[in-house]
């Protein structure tokens, strides 16, 4: 038997039941309402991002403000100990540089363990929680940049500018750097990844700042030129990694 022939007989048998055309109404519209209902159940993206960030484990939260209490301690010590302005700007080049590290590295051990396992459902959380996270330690971050930058400027007569320069520079380097580390798809080399972009970062920034004339207003092309490079490269860096994120290299690897 044909499925045509099927339906009609459904058809027929259909037609030998009396229908009351009012309940048949009221039962449409009852099935309206409820499908009306679950549709209004679903929670909004906003809400899920709250809940996520509420319950997920903030120890290294806790240590990245640590840390950024702890570099305003070494800065007073140092400035107590009477170093010079250079090599305060080195050191400072130094924090700029950890800074960055730290607060992407928190993308890696946060946002891109297990939760990717949910499967393609949880990419809209995870790449919104990773933009929120970049956006709020981005402003963190750079507040304590500028708060640097005053810091240098009034202590030891610094143009605010170049003091700026300075700090921001280093910050993107290790930004590019550690999205770069992002962007791979062994979670398990990340961590060693970042620990050794720390060192070499520190080791640089501390070699760049005893280069003879470094901090002079005459290298100061040299800076922006640098600057606007490495933010070229940061936005290149930032869009592969949600690149990487949407289709999925990145999350169902690690």
């Amino acid at each position: 038997m044909k499925n045509n022939e099927i339906k009609n007989l459904f058809v027929k048998a259909d037609e030998q039941l009396p229908i009351d055309a009012v309940k048949r109404k009221k039962t449409y519209d009852t099935m309206l309402d409820e499908m009306e209902k679950k549709s209004r159940m679903v929670m909004p993206v906003k809400n899920i991002l709250c809940y996520q960030f509420y319950y997920i484990d903030k120890l290294i939260f806790i240590l990245y403000g640590v840390f950024i209490c702890f570099a305003i301690i070494i800065l007073g010590v140092l400035q107590h100990a009477g170093v010079s302005y250079k090599e305060m700007i080195t050191v400072c080049m130094v924090v700029s540089g950890f800074l960055s590290i730290i607060s992407i590295s928190v993308i890696d051990n946060m946002f891109f363990g297990k939760i990717g396992e949910l499967g393609k459902s949880c990419y809209f959380n995870t790449t919104q929680c990773v933009a929120i996270w970049l956006l709020l330690s981005g402003v963190i971050n750079i507040a304590a940049l500028f708060f640097l930058s005053i810091y240098l400027n009034y202590y030891w007569k610094v143009k605010l500018l170049q003091v700026v320069l300075y700090l921001i520079t280093p910050y993107l380097i290790s930004g590019v750097i550690s999205l770069g580390i992002l962007s791979i798809e062994t979670r398990e080399k990340k961590t060693v990844l970042f620990g050794m972009s720390a060192i070499l970062v520190s080791v640089s920034y501390s070699a760049l700042g005893t280069v003879p004339g470094i901090f002079l207003t005459v290298t100061f092309l040299w800076w922006i030129i640098a600057f606007f490079v490495v933010l070229f490269l940061m936005v290149v860096q930032m869009k592969k990694v949600f690149s990487k994120i949407e289709s999925g290299e990145v999350v169902c690897t690690n």
